[in-house]
């Protein structure tokens, strides 16, 4: 991807690989979808934990969320990524997170007890980036 033009009044134009950009949102939507399982998976270990299903639920959830699974690693095949594009996409997405908010990941997003040090309402900043 490359951008041309000037900042002198022209228009700034973006030159853009559309197999490039197809690729990125792939990545983008296998990467929301993976976080996504990764906190649906947290808060049924929750309620497993907090006694409150009964083993015919316990496997119902568990039965669905290998199924969950399954259709991610389909998506992911579909859109031509492997398993480490994904993790390594997954990795770099649970950094900008936490770099940007103090945010720990999704786990900590399943965690109620989990508060975040930077105080209520940080998370609605907008970031000015020079």
């Amino acid at each position: 991807m490359t951008t041309a033009g000037h900042r002198d009044g022209q228009r700034l134009r973006l030159d853009a690989d559309p197999e490039d950009v197809g690729r990125g949102l792939g990545q983008l939507v296998v990467v929301v979808l993976e976080l996504l399982r990764e906190v649906l998976e947290r808060q049924a270990i929750r309620r497993m934990e907090g006694g409150g299903l009964t083993a015919t639920q316990i496997d119902d959830l568990g039965r669905a969320l290998l199924e969950i699974r399954a259709s991610l690693v389909q998506v992911r095949e579909s859109l031509g990524l492997s398993e480490e594009e994904a993790q390594t996409a997954v990795a770099r997405a649970g950094r900008l997170l936490a770099a940007d908010d103090g945010w720990p990941g999704p786990r900590a997003a399943a965690d109620p007890s989990w508060e975040n040090p930077r105080g209520a309402g940080s998370r609605e900043k907008a970031r000015t980036v020079p």
